[in-house]
């Protein structure tokens, strides 16, 4: 402790270092270390009162960080945007909150209380005051965006801001989706707020040089879902061009759960009858196919739409948006289209189709609760998929020749495989 004081040229008194080093004692993890130098460099020799912030426990002593910062910059402002980190998929950038923040007019009507700036937008250094707060406490991924460095101090925060949960998918779904501000708040222009197109570039999806918003295919339809947008969802997931995007992100099974999720819950919901139907039939396509359009999505898509029936509205909208790529200025010859001709009327019996074995199937088994299936192959492997989302789990490989019988066992925590090779092996499924 004394070590961490010093690198940060901090040194305690004799009363209050015995306090500290008591409290880590009772807790010696790393991460409470950690947080306790944060909390400890804070004190000053004449504070009375500095046990209070330096509680027993990692959940407690988050709490009262949280506090802390709640103190320091405003409630309101803090708990959305510590809320918008906690409840995003993927993190949020520091160009992102800004938009958020300035999404809503709570926030702004607290930042904004004794002064009018003439325009509805959050100025820049009330986040970085914040986030400069955050710093020991958040880890920078991918697209510069923002998220808690410990699952201790997100599963904190999930308990401590649940009742912002909904308003903050809410808000994130209409921002990454792109979709205007609610009634009242004008354009998002008026605001300053970044633009959420599909794509960065006039070349649409389907060419290799387009490109693709990452963000939007991260984070749109995940909060689209979870604030229960079930029309937004719909009109974000059951697009062709939308599919290619995910796909081309390697969103493809996130967006299939997604897919099964919006299914499920529109037979539920009161959602006009062609929207139900596009679900639907979006829902057929992609689960009966996504092994398949991961490998190789902009090819795979007109191929894999010529197995669904005449009346798929997944395949008909395959071939209205080929026929006016053809009719733009990008040309006929430079893009490699599928014509979709022929074919069934109606769909069939089959559900899902997976794909990836190199020789024939031999034998295949569900586990006990149906949620994973296991194969077997003459390529000498055993494959255990996600039986929900046809998502390859893991591929079993040992024998010298045929795999001919796979069984899981009762709880589904090992399979056993027999082979030509003369040989049994049981296998950990988990």
């Amino acid at each position: 402790l004394c070590e961490l004081l010093r690198m940060r040229n901090m040194k305690l008194c004799e009363e209050q270092l015995h306090f500290a080093v008591s409290q880590i004692e009772k807790r010696p993890t790393a991460l409470y270390l950690r947080l306790a130098v944060r909390v400890v460099s804070e004190w000053r020799s004449f504070d009375t009162d500095y046990e209070k912030t330096l509680p027993e426990g990692v959940p407690m002593l988050i709490d009262a960080i949280y506090q802390g910062i709640e103190d320091r910059y405003g409630q309101g402002l803090c708990r959305r945007a510590l809320s918008l980190i906690t409840f995003s998929k993927g993190g949020v950038s520091d160009g992102e909150m800004e938009d958020l923040l300035s999404m809503d007019d709570a926030v702004l009507g607290e930042v904004f209380q004794y002064s009018d700036p003439g325009i509805s937008r959050l100025p820049s250094h009330v986040w970085s005051r914040i986030r400069s707060s955050l710093m020991d406490l958040l880890v920078e991924v991918d697209n510069g965006c923002l998220r808690w460095y410990h699952r201790q101090l997100k599963e904190a925060a999930e308990r401590r801001y649940s009742s912002e949960k909904d308003i903050c998918h809410r808000l994130m779904a209409r921002y990454f989706c792109g979709l205007e501000l609610e009634a009242g708040q004008g354009e998002r222009l008026s605001r300053r707020i970044q633009e959420m197109p599909l794509c960065f570039s006039d070349t649409p999806v389907w060419f290799k040089e387009a490109r693709v918003n990452r963000r939007r295919c991260i984070e749109g339809v995940y909060h689209c879902i979870n604030a229960n947008m079930m029309e937004e969802a719909a009109e974000m997931i059951c697009d062709v061009d939308s599919v290619c995007a995910h796909l081309r992100e390697g969103e493809g099974f996130n967006l299939l759960n997604y897919v099964i999720e919006l299914h499920e819950k529109s037979l539920k919901a009161s959602l006009k009858k062609e929207t139900k139907d596009r679900v639907d039939h979006y829902y057929r396509w992609l689960l009966r196919s996504m092994s398949t359009l991961v490998e190789n999505p902009t090819a795979q898509i007109g191929i894999t739409l010529t197995s669904e029936p005449t009346k798929s509205i997944a395949r008909r909208d395959y071939v209205c948006r080929i026929a006016l790529l053809h009719n733009s200025a990008f040309g006929r010859d430079s893009f490699n289209f599928v014509h979709a001709m022929g074919g069934f009327k109606e769909f069939g019996a089959c559900l899902m189709n997976l794909e990836g074995h190199s020789y024939s199937v031999t034998s295949v088994c569900f586990n006990h609760d149906g949620s994973q299936l296991a194969s077997g192959s003459a390529d000498k492997t055993v494959k255990v998929w996600n039986a929900k989302t046809g998502d390859l789990v893991q591929t079993l490989e040992g024998h010298s020749d045929c795999v001919n019988s796979v069984c899981f066992n009762h709880d589904g925590s090992q399979i056993a495989s027999g082979s030509d090779d003369e040989t049994v092996k049981v296998w950990n499924a988990k």
